[in-house]
């Protein structure tokens, strides 16, 4: 019987991360995905240069890919009020989840990392191993990640607090063909309900995803109507959604999208990614911050697996603790930057501020963004 080092579940970017950082000729690693590669996400798609430094480590040139560099932002309100033009304080850059994720996966498969695609529905932890099920296989290993994403079956099987809890957000994606659309700027526009952000990415296409309350997006019956009916409202989105041409045969969605704070431990499973916190997508750091959980993650496993940290339990603190001081607070700005902007009482009167002072605006996007990776 194969015992695996560390067993990863889901090959997002937080999983591949963590198994890009995990892998060396010493251990054996196990990463189970559900779906084959490359497929899309629902994603922004707009990643912060803060990881750049990371994804240089893994030998991955994201602009060799396609990648288009990103230096400013843009937002505008409902009414069509809108400031532009303001310069992101570390810039980005904008690729697809499908080319991102497809090159990680290859470079993990290079270094030795093994696949398995199949859904996990169950996993135990007994005299100090840990079993994976799926639906055909078990699999055994000494550490076990979570990686799973925003929500899960998994979830539900572990019993987490946030399953629980009802949320009212529904995510939708596409990409679309747009003339004259300023390949430097990432753009963020609200509608009742919700929100959409605009960025390009690879092959000269314009990702837009937005955020909606479900009770908005159900009265409207269907994705065309409610894109007619209530998200083009916004002047911009209005004018976007007329002149662009959509690339995928239809949307991508996702519901049920939970804000709430997740536990990071949980049977001595350590979560990371998604499925440890999610930042509102507004924030435009989701991905960076999977990156980078993965490779904090996968570093503390690698001390816990050469003897440095001598625990389960210590490997579980550790994180925890480092984890909470590398995004806590990113997430509770990023809270309460949503709560802000989506309140109609206050949302016109913070632009104004952000149009009298750009640099305030540029203040809020450091507290929702970290500082370029240190790479060990």
């Amino acid at each position: 019987m194969t015992i695996y080092d560390v067993i990863i579940i889901g090959g997002g970017v937080a999983g591949l991360s963590a198994a890009l950082t995990l892998k060396t000729p010493n251990n054996n690693i196990l990463l189970l995905e559900k779906q084959h590669y490359p497929r899309h996400k629902v994603c922004g798609e707009y990643i912060s240069n803060e990881v750049l430094p990371l994804l240089d480590y893994f030998e991955i040139d994201v602009f060799e890919k396609g990648a288009v560099a990103i230096s400013r932002m843009g937002i505008s309100l409902k009414s069509g009020k809108a400031i532009q033009n303001v310069d992101l304080p570390l810039g980005g850059f904008g690729i697809s989840r499908y080319s991102l994720d497809l090159a990680m996966y290859e470079k993990a498969v290079a270094k030795g990392v093994h696949f398995e695609f199949d859904t996990v529905t169950a996993v135990s932890f007994e005299n100090n191993l840990f079993s994976v099920n799926s639906g055909t296989k078990t699999f055994t290993s000494k550490l076990v990640i979570g990686a799973q994403g925003k929500r899960s079956n998994l979830d539900k099987h572990f019993n987490r607090d946030f399953i629980t809890q009802k949320t009212e957000w529904i995510g939708i994606k596409a990409h679309y063909t747009a003339k004259n659309y300023d390949p430097s700027l990432v753009s963020l526009h609200h509608f009742e309900g919700g929100y959409a952000g605009l960025s390009m990415v690879e092959g000269n296409k314009v990702n837009c995803c937005y955020l909606c309350s479900t009770n908005n997006f159900t009265a409207s019956g269907s994705i065309a109507n409610f894109q007619e009916k209530v998200a083009a409202q916004n002047p911009y989105l209005d004018s976007f959604f007329k002149s662009a041409e959509m690339v995928f045969d239809k949307p991508i969605s996702i519901a049920q999208i939970s804000f709430a704070p997740k536990d990071l431990v949980y049977n001595k499973i350590l979560f990371c990614g998604d499925a440890a916190g999610l930042i509102h997508p507004l924030c435009g750091n989701g991905i960076a911050m999977g990156l980078h959980g993965g490779y904090l993650l996968g570093n503390l496993c690698l001390y816990y697996l050469n003897g440095s940290i001598d625990s389960q339990e210590a490997l579980a603190n550790t994180y925890t603790q480092l984890w909470k001081k590398t995004f806590s607070k990113r997430l509770q700005e990023g809270r309460r930057l949503q709560n802000l902007l989506l309140n109609k009482n206050i949302n016109s009167v913070l632009l104004e501020s952000f149009k009298t002072f750009p640099t305030l605006l540029q203040k809020v996007i450091k507290r929702t963004h970290g500082k370029p990776i240190f790479i060990t």
